[in-house]
Parts: structure tokens; sequence; C-alpha cells
């Protein structure tokens, strides 16, 4: 499929890399999975809102065809998406083992030596301990650039996402999620 290239020689340099690099990537073009859109989104645009939910939910589907719907979605408007009032999932409360036992450190600098990591950043983790997590809401769905906006018109001083290209809050991606590149001020 991908070659991917090797990050050793980018050990504890890592940042020095450019994205692609920094996913084992080539910096020229390659083909990904996702490339037959078009051919599928000629078949779903006939789908009504109801059935492109269906689609996109549904694991009977591959990979081509739920992107597809979900994409067709973003821009008809997806009906699972609520600014106000968004769905929200209940995540049951429990104790977790966070962080990692000091003996493991080599084991796991070595198991991910190709990708560069050094023993100082899993050193960070260690020790492993126990927390008791409070049961919690989240929201089912990703925020998407149209709840992002509805967020900036009630806090207009937050940073406006990087990817809204000069500033411009991107409509033909509102319904689309992806809003994660905005800065820790926001």
């Amino acid at each position: 499929m991908w070659n991917l290239i090797s990050l050793v020689p980018f050990k504890g340099r890592l940042n020095e890399l450019s994205d692609r690099a920094a996913m084992g990537l080539p910096e020229h073009y390659i083909s990904c999975r996702i490339e037959g859109v078009q051919e599928v989104f000629s078949v779903l645009r006939e789908k009504d809102i109801r059935e492109l939910v269906e689609i996109v939910e549904g694991k009977d589907f591959s990979l081509e065809i739920r992107y597809t719907a979900g994409l067709i979605l973003g821009l008809l408007g997806d009906p699972r998406i609520d600014v106000l009032n968004p769905t929200m999932i209940t995540i049951p409360g429990s104790k977790a083992k966070i962080g990692l036992e000091p003996e493991r450190v080599n084991e796991i600098t070595q198991q991910y030596e190709e990708n560069g990591i050094i023993a100082e950043w899993i050193e960070k983790e260690t020790p492993a301990f126990e927390v008791e997590i409070s049961t919690f809401k989240i929201a089912k769905y990703p925020v998407t650039n149209f709840e992002y906006l509805a967020f900036l018109r009630d806090n207009p001083d937050n940073e406006i996402p990087s990817f809204w290209k000069f500033g411009r809050y991107p409509f033909e991606f509102s319904k689309s999620s992806g809003v994660y590149d905005f800065s820790e001020n926001s």
C-alpha cells in the first residue's frame, strides 16, 4: 500500500519534520483509500437525508460510501446536529489506571523506536496510578464548524480556527466536524 519512511534518523527531533514526514509519509502525492468519492457521490446524491444518516451510521457500508454520505450531509445539513441542544451520551464513572510502570520504559521505547520515540518522553508517563473518574456526559458528535461559529458569535474575542482561510467561515464545510486546531485561548 504505502511505503512509510523510517523516523529513526529523526529520533528526538520530530518537531523538525513536516506533517507528512511525521506521519511516516513521503512528501510526494500518494493515493489514498477514499479517492472514489466522485463515483459514489453520483449514486448517493439522490438519497434523502434520512437514508444518508442510515448510511453514515451503518456498519455494512464501506468507508468510501460512509465518508461520501457524510460529505453530502455536511452540505445539506446533518439533522443529528443541534447547536443549542447537542445529543449527549453518558460515560459511566469508573476507576482507571493511567501512566506506566517505570520498569516498562525501555520496552515501550524499543517498541516505538522506529517512530523516533525517546525514553525521556516515556519516563514522563511514570509511575502508573489509579484515578476515579466520575460519570460525565459528552457530545455524541464532534463539534462542527457551524457550532463553532455559533460559539464565536457569543464569544467574539476567541481565536478563529487557522483552517478558516483568510478568517472566512467555511460555509461549504458548515456541518463538517474538524474544529480541532484552534488555540489554547479558545
